[in-house]
């Protein structure tokens, strides 16, 4: 039987921003809640192909009547479920294996558009990346994933695709909550469509990202290597600069340069360490978004031309008869195009295959703060 990509849970849920921002929206953490018992991921996956009067969640959820109704209670009050007509529907898009295959046939001819637009401009993409500082150590291959489908194919064209969402009215079927954090869910299975994202935080005068998608699996969060306080000191030392091991010992002790050295986060030449994570610094920042910023115009271009086949699968899938805009929607299908694209790229060869067993440094950079993109 194939991995769940994401382990035991049935339902994964996915924001797209600054997830502080969610508990403005649901007046909770959403995952706290969502997570907090089986039965309400249930009630959520149930409802994902539409609404259910309650004696169809009571003969699936095997609870009685009292604590069903006092779970959807708590989900209505947080604004993740309501109740027309004597049915009860969520008021995010769950993606569902079923939903997932009907969703399958046309997306995945808008990611081949997208990936002739990244082919054209493969040449380019290199030669500006190796020119710049943070490249410095680092082959193509090193860097290739960060920069097609953490920075151009995630972070640039979301930003391309809203400016033009804008242009075309269509950032206005957004709810005004959808436009500042959207939310949505995804069944657990490892038949359903793949999907890519960045996790972004700041730690202690730096900034940390990494991808997640199921296209692969990551064995070591990297945000869980930096709740080391001494990890988290070792690598803001060496974001400044490369750094004599004998004054590391004194600053941090030799438990965590052992430890940053056997996961590949720093390297060791003679006696000096440096960092082993591409780091995107100011010097680096206006470049860097110039050219995420050309090349992500071209991908958006080829995601908006596709808008009508997009706005017919949320239509043939149902969502438009109950959700309150269709925004969350478009994040699914954006991030779902990010992940097909990435595989069509890897296999015309103008990506690295992506590792079985990833290494735990895989994919993962630093940046200097505020943020490692500067767009309008």
């Amino acid at each position: 039987m194939a991995k769940r990509p994401y382990g035991d849970h049935k339902v994964i849920f996915f924001c797209v921003g600054d997830g502080r921002k969610l508990v403005g929206r649901f007046g909770a953490n959403p995952w706290e809640l969502l997570y907090s018992k089986p039965e309400m991921e249930r009630i959520m996956l149930l409802l994902g192909d539409g609404g259910k009067p309650l004696l169809d969640l009571l003969a699936h959820l095997k609870l009685d009547k009292d604590n069903a109704l006092e779970l959807l209670e708590n989900l209505s009050s947080h604004k993740l479920v309501f109740n027309k007509e004597g049915k009860f529907f969520t008021t995010i898009p769950v993606l569902t294996r079923g939903k997932s295959m009907q969703l399958k046939r046309y997306l995945e001819p808008i990611a081949l558009r997208e990936a002739v637009a990244i082919e054209k401009e493969m040449g380019y993409i290199k030669e500006a990346v190796l020119s710049m500082p943070f490249s410095e150590g680092f082959a193509w291959d090193d860097l290739a994933h960060i920069i097609i489908d953490a920075l151009i194919l995630d972070l640039g064209t979301l930003n391309s695709l809203q400016l033009i969402e804008k242009e075309k009215g269509i950032y206005d079927l957004r709810t005004d909550w959808q436009k500042v954090i959207p939310f949505f869910g995804v069944e657990n299975d490892p038949d359903s469509i793949p999907n890519l994202g960045v996790n972004s935080n700041t730690v202690d005068g730096f900034g940390l990202s990494f991808m997640h998608s199921t296209l692969f699996e990551r064995k070591i969060d990297p945000f869980d290597v930096v709740k080391n306080e001494r990890n988290k000191q070792l690598i803001s030392i060496l974001f400044e600069k490369t750094t004599p091991l004998p004054h590391l010992f004194v600053e941090v002790g030799e438990e965590p340069v052992r430890s940053l050295l056997q996961l590949n986060w720093v390297r060791r030449k003679n006696d000096e360490i440096s960092l082993n994570l591409p780091a995107i610094r100011a010097v680096d920042r206006e470049p860097l978004s110039k050219l995420v910023k050309k090349v992500s115009e071209g991908v958006a271009q080829a995601v908006i031309e596709s808008i009508d086949i997009i706005r017919q699968s949320y239509e043939t899938l149902d969502y438009y008869s109950w959700l309150p805009g269709i925004g969350d929607y478009l994040e699914i299908v954006y991030h779902m195009l990010m992940a097909y694209t990435t595989k069509e790229l890897v296999r015309r060869g103008l990506l690295p295959k992506i590792p079985e067993e990833l290494p735990p440094n895989w994919s993962v950079w630093t940046w200097e703060i505020p943020w490692m993109l500067n767009f309008p």
